[in-house]
């Protein structure tokens, strides 16, 4: 078996297969003595080339087409894949070769002994003691000493490996190439990811040079950027500059920017930061409409439009746990495939499950949702229900580890609870919940009883009146299925139970509590609430509604599909128009008459922009026709003048500047608003000797 290195056999991901297995050339035609590189490049490649589409045929690996000796380049590799070599006679190349399962297999071991993993094995102990250069980067931030102490051990462990490797011989080149691949992997930041660059360090180091000054801050005191924040003038030039009809290009506007920093002697600013401020979502919005014209294509994203449809032929702690619902099963179609890939519709036995959400003190159930078993998304909606009925958020809630608790959707759900001062608890234990799992028990020893369809208590209880009796059973379901017991019935039928259980006095049937003569609806609602935390409708529906994120176009209108149903939404916010191309949309299902806007961050707790309310398409035809339009008119006119009046007092405020760009003269009101500008200056006790040489030159 011919010598393998650990990028010979490399295997590549494919969608709902087995990962596809690639052989680099060299090692292919060392497994295969009659086949050679020229006739790989000459024969093998241009033909397979040829069967696939010319739009693919840039791809670094080339798709299925169905023909042999299928290939692929990578890092200068051409490379094959496996099961597309052929095995026609007289070579029959595939027969020739291992298995798939021995390919993975010295695939694995190559790795094993590879360059790599013996480099990481002489660098551990060396990066696991970097805390000891933390005295070189005092200066800096927590994240940046640890970042930069990392890198500087691991620089001097590369020394120390080739010192102790290579004793002053010839560093081969893929050596750094390995320790150039490393650095992603330990962390070391601040280091060169070329491994030439790396190479210069290193030989630096076994100079001599001191590792803190090979290893430093990137751009450190460097403020260059921040000295022309604050400078509003040079941001009206750009906006002037980008607002023009002429649309000029980006190193143009630069270029104009930095010549009127010359000849008003201020810093010049870098051609990243010019850039950086005509990328703004502000400066887009403001210049779209003269720099791309009232129709052009480029600016219909910062266009005021209304959509219009073709003719039209004439909805102090909360204890969270799921159980069975101990009434009789119902069937419901399923469907099962078999091992031949055959489906058939099976009626199943279902039973219903419960996840029931209950105060503490009142012992009121806020919430309950069913589903067939227990996870996330019945949670959520089990909650969502006890928030409705309280109005409130409890100081804290204790879930049980459910199946799904851990999931990345709950997870975020907690975080977003948590952050609103929410305390959350999760535990597996019964004493962690013990209210709550009293109450089922009380749900079936006084509440079921009445009911024919309870089958009785778990089939771990040993009491003597825990169980019904199997004839009563097999005669109850008979009778449930005639009448037709189903899903809705068993919801309706717990609903009943849940409702009997909320609106009875405890005296009726606690020794406990005999002396109580209210409901737990009636002592949740009386009892005084000091800790709850009060949430805002916007903020339940960010909690309990559906998020995504969505373009803001054509002043404030806000459009997506939902199931295939299309609204139209239309934020009148300025603040949020100006401001946002992006936002994300929070919405419930049951009421789509409007939106929450949030701002798109990776913040724990987002930015509220405000909502956005559904307007309707405007039907220009019929009794009805043009319909509100004349109110999303007014909308838009409101919006387009704010717009004006920001563009006008931004424009302004750098426009004697401006003037000696100007081609020729300027109309009388320009020269007046120049005007106006300039003695507002002289009678606040500024300067403003390059206005008048600018307006003298017109006068």
């Amino acid at each position: 078996m011919p010598t393998i290195n650990q990028h010979d056999i490399i295997t590549r991901r494919q969608e709902n297969e087995l990962p596809s297995l690639w052989l680099s050339e060299a090692y292919l035609c060392s497994l295969l003595p009659t086949l050679t590189p020229k006739y790989l490049r000459v024969k093998t490649r241009p033909k397979y080339k040829q069967s696939v589409q010319p739009c693919f045929r840039k791809k670094d690996f080339l798709p299925h087409t169905g023909k042999a000796w299928r290939w692929g380049k990578q890092h200068g590799t051409f490379y094959y894949e496996y099961n597309s070599i052929p095995n026609k006679e007289p070579n029959c190349y595939f027969s020739q070769l291992p298995t798939r399962q021995q390919l993975l297999e010295l695939k694995e071991q190559a790795k094993e002994n590879s360059l790599e993993n013996t480099i990481k094995a002489f660098l551990n102990p060396f990066l696991n003691n970097y805390k000891k250069y933390f005295h070189y980067y005092a200066q800096y931030t927590k994240q940046q000493q640890e970042r930069l102490a990392k890198a500087a051990a691991f620089l001097e462990a590369s020394a120390a490996y080739i010192q102790q490797s290579y004793k002053g011989k010839t560093v081969p080149q893929h050596l750094y190439k390995t320790l150039a691949e490393l650095i992603a992997q330990t962390e070391a930041g601040y280091l060169p990811s070329h491994y030439r660059n790396l190479q210069q360090l290193t030989e630096a180091l076994l100079h001599g040079t001191p590792v803190h000054e090979l290893v430093k801050l990137k751009r450190a005191a460097n403020n260059n950027a921040l000295q022309h924040n604050g400078d509003e003038e040079i941001k009206s030039w750009i906006l002037n500059l980008r607002e023009m009809g002429q649309n000029f290009t980006n190193a143009h506007i630069i270029r104009k920017v930095k010549f009127l920093c010359g000849v008003y002697q201020k810093p010049l600013p870098s051609d990243r930061w010019i850039g950086t401020q005509m990328e703004e979502a502000n400066m887009q919005f403001l210049a779209a409409g003269n720099r791309f014209g009232a129709n052009g294509k480029h600016g219909q994203a910062y266009r005021m439009y209304t959509p219009f449809a073709n003719a039209l032929y004439a909805g102090d702690c909360w204890q969270v746990d799921g159980s069975r619902v101990n009434i009789i099963n119902f069937k419901q179609k399923v469907t099962i495939t078999d091992e031949q890939g055959n489906e058939r519709k099976l009626n199943k036995e279902q039973f219903l499950t419960v996840v029931a959400v209950r105060d503490v003190h009142s012992g009121d159930i806020l919430g309950h949702c069913y589903n067939l078993a227990e996870n996330r998304w019945t949670y959520i909606q089990a909650l969502k229900m006890a928030v409705e009925t309280a109005g409130y958020l409890p100081y804290e809630i204790v879930f049980d580890k459910f199946p799904g608790h851990n999931t990345p959707e709950f997870t975020a759900f907690a975080e977003d609870l948590i952050n609103k001062g929410v305390k959350i608890t999760f535990t597996h234990l019964a004493q962690g919940k013990a209210k709550l799992e009293r109450w089922f028990g009380t749900l079936q020893t006084v509440f079921m009883q009445d009911t024919k369809y309870f089958y009785g208590e778990g089939i771990q209880s040993r009491r003597a009146f825990a169980h019904r009796s199997k004839e009563y059973l097999l005669n109850l379901r008979k009778e449930a299925n005639k009448e037709g017991w189903c899903w809705d019935t068993a919801c309706n039928e717990a609903d009943t139970i849940i409702e009997n259980y909320r609106h009875t006095k405890l005296s009726h049937y606690s020794r406990k509590y005999k002396t109580i003569e209210q409901t737990p609806a009636e002592l949740h609602e009386q009892s005084e609430k000091p800790n709850v935390i009060n949430i805002e409708p916007y903020q339940f529906t960010y909690l309990f509604g559906l998020k995504k994120k969505l373009q803001i176009r054509n002043g404030g209108l806000i459009q997506f599909d939902v199931n295939n149903v299309k609204f139209n939404y239309r934020c009148s916010n300025y603040d949020v128009v100006n401001n946002y191309k992006e936002v994300l949309a929070v919405y419930l299902l049951e009421d789509m008459s409007n939106i929450q806007l949030y701002e798109v961050s990776d913040k724990p707790v987002k930015k509220h922009l405000g909502f956005a309310e559904e307007i309707p398409d405007i039907v220009p035809y019929g009794p009805n026709a043009f319909e509100h339009f004349g109110k999303q008119q007014a909308i838009i006119r409101e919006l387009a003048d704010f717009r004006n009046q920001e563009l006008e007092y931004k424009k302004a405020v750098g426009y004697d500047s401006m003037s000696i760009l100007s081609q020729g003269g300027v109309n009388k009101t320009e020269y007046e608003t120049a005007d106006a500008n300039a003695t507002i200056t002289l009678l606040t006790g500024g300067s403003d000797d390059a206005g008048d040489d600018i307006r003298n030159q017109y006068s």
